[in-house]
């Protein structure tokens, strides 16, 4: 290293890192800048230039670091500050990486604490390429820690709960341009797990924390299984803290596993409002219980209050029925509706198992019972029973429910239905809807949405299906611009009659112009069809608009404003405005 510096006054400076010679690396010379000081606060120069020039020493030792972690051991860096005009200096850093240095072998030992030589462990790795570390390979500092890492991690999950690393040993030959690696791990003895304790409870059944644990007394210890206990834990939502601690091993071999928790608040008391300009304005609070019988039950009662609707429901949620990841579904509502298309007294309660297979997919299956009182707009009232099995399977890979920037959703329902609708009935209503989401950019400012679903009900004429589980179109959650329901067979009195093949289509440019403010232009069409074929064939209607954005801690606000772009004359408003909590979808 080489640093030249004139005598100067000022601390003002601009920066220029500049990649002479070959390197192997591509993006290097990036890599460089972006770890550089003196370009991450060019906009704050130092007081003074012996201010400066630490600064800039300071970064030849990073720079010299990210090389070193490339495998350039032998790289040369000169610092040049040079005054330009009154008030600035140039800082240039010439870089010249040399020769790239390559891994010439290494070796995994295993000692006691003390230094004693132990044999190969069982379970353990014999030799250092089952770690990554593989001769002719680039000399990375990153691959030695992660190869450290990984021994110790395998130990662990192969019955070794105390096992740690020993002093590695890095040694660099310059004149042959290679290194040497030994890693050194204590693996403290191999044992299993013993008697698992829990602390911190007031109100949740030790018992429950139990069977959440993914494993029995007398298995070999597995960090892993551990690791998942504590996860489950925190995502149960009892918990504000979870600590977990391993014993040493007694007479028996087995280590003790302790958990330290801190119960959060059981109940939660929350309230929610929305508004669009075809069903006004609707009010939401509800009350939950998120550990109604000490076993990790969610008992929720949420009271609804609009214009259009107004209702109860009151829905269980019981965690690890018969088996892990598996939960029972119970729930009841009583509501009252009025919609251009009819109005509907139900009462409705439900039954099923929810199944997670994996972190994306998901699965229900349930029973159903509706009993229904239904007036139509031709002021014909009607009962209705209807029992149904629901049946659900979704796919979730998205970064977020309320404001996701990337993944994908897949969401397959299917309900066959049967009762009396004016004598025996029976249908089955089906459809398919997936959304997917894609950064345009690395900050996530710049975010592409779509949305499609299609819907049949088959077994019946659209008559002989109950006005509540036809198909609607139009409105918020639907096509934007258009009435709720709008969109679609009318009758003589331009009222929706519902139908029983649906299409709809949604596209979205979620933009960021600042942190907590955005802007979002969107087009959505859809169909709907008296038949049960999807609705390609049909009349579509399209609606665009442009939505603001306000992102506060629980997601975003959402103002949108949209107009029908196939406008029906006496029928369809020039626009519509919709007000909400979460992203259109």
């Amino acid at each position: 290293m080489s640093v030249a510096a004139p005598a100067a006054a000022d601390a003002d400076y601009e920066t220029r890192i500049s990649l002479s010679g070959e390197s192997e690396v591509e993006g290097l010379e990036s890599a460089l800048v972006g770890s550089s000081t003196l370009k991450a606060m060019q906009d704050k120069p130092p007081a003074t230039l012996a201010g400066l020039r630490r600064r800039a020493e300071g970064d030849l030792e990073t720079l010299d670091k990210v090389l070193r972690a490339q495998g350039y051991y032998a790289a040369e860096l000169a610092l040049d500050i040079t005054p330009e005009g009154e008030d600035k200096h140039q800082v240039s850093i010439a870089v010249t990486p040399g020769p790239r240095y390559f891994l010439a072998g290494a070796d995994v030992v295993y000692e006691t604490p003390d230094g004693g030589a132990l044999g190969v462990p069982q379970g353990l790795p014999a030799n250092a390429a089952e770690v990554g570390l593989v001769s002719g390979r680039p000399a990375l500092a990153q691959t030695v820690l992660d190869a450290e890492a990984a021994l110790v991690e395998m130990a662990r999950n192969a019955g070794y709960p105390h096992a740690e690393a020993g002093q590695r040993t890095v040694r660099v030959d310059h004149a042959r341009r290679e290194m040497m690696v030994r890693l050194v791990l204590h693996p403290a003895g191999q044992a299993g797990f013993g008697q698992l304790r829990v602390r911190g409870l007031e109100r949740t059944a030790p018992d429950f924390l139990r069977i959440l644990a993914p494993w029995r007394e007398g298995m070999t210890y597995d960090q892993r299984r551990v690791d998942t206990w504590r996860r489950r834990l925190r995502e149960s939502g009892l918990f504000d803290s979870v600590q977990v601690a391993v014993g040493q091993p007694g007479p028996d071999g087995r280590v003790a596993i302790t958990g330290a928790v801190k119960e959060a608040k059981q109940r939660t008391i929350g309230t929610g409002a929305s508004y669009s300009s075809s069903q006004g304005p609707g009010v939401k609070a509800y009350w939950e219980d998120r550990n109604l019988f000490g076993w990790g039950e969610t008992f929720r009662i949420t009271g609804t209050a609009a214009l259009a609707r107004q209702g109860i429901d009151l829905n269980l949620r019981k965690p690890w029925l018969l088996a892990q990841d598996q939960d029972l579904l119970a729930g009841l509502t009583l509501e009252r509706v009025d919609y251009e298309a009819y109005r509907e007294t139900r009462l409705g309660s439900s039954l099923g198992v929810e199944r997670r297979f994996n972190d994306t997919w998901s699965g229900a299956l349930g029973v159903s019972l509706d009993i229904t009182d239904t007036t139509g707009k031709d002021g014909i009232s009607e009962m209705t029973y209807l029992a149904g099995l629901p049946a659900r399977l979704k796919r979730d890979t998205t970064d977020s429910l309320l404001d996701p920037t990337e993944g994908s959703r897949l969401e397959i329902e299917a309900t066959p239905y049967a009762g009396f609708l004016d004598g025996p009935t029976a249908f089955v209503v089906g459809s398919v809807s997936g959304s997917i989401y894609q950064r345009l950019d690395e900050n996530g400012r710049f975010v592409a949405a779509a949305r499609s679903r299609l819907g049949s009900i088959v077994g019946a004429s659209t008559r002989g299906v109950p006005h509540s589980k036809r198909l609607y179109a139009g409105g918020g959650g639907s096509v934007r611009g258009y009435g709720h329901q709008l969109i679609g067979p009318l009758d003589r009195e331009n009222d929706p009659t519902g139908g029983r093949g649906l299409a709809e289509v949604g596209l979205e440019m979620r933009i960021k112009i600042t942190e907590s403010i955005g802007i979002v232009p969107f087009l959505e069409g859809g169909a709907l069809s008296d038949e049960a074929t999807p609705p390609f064939d049909e009349t579509w209607y399209w609606g665009a608009g442009l939505g603001a954005r306000y992102y506060t801690p629980i997601g975003p606000l959402r103002l949108d404003v949209a107009m029908p772009l196939d406008r029906r004359k006496d029928i369809d408003d020039a626009y519509q405005i919709y007000i909400s909590l979460g992203q259109a979808f």
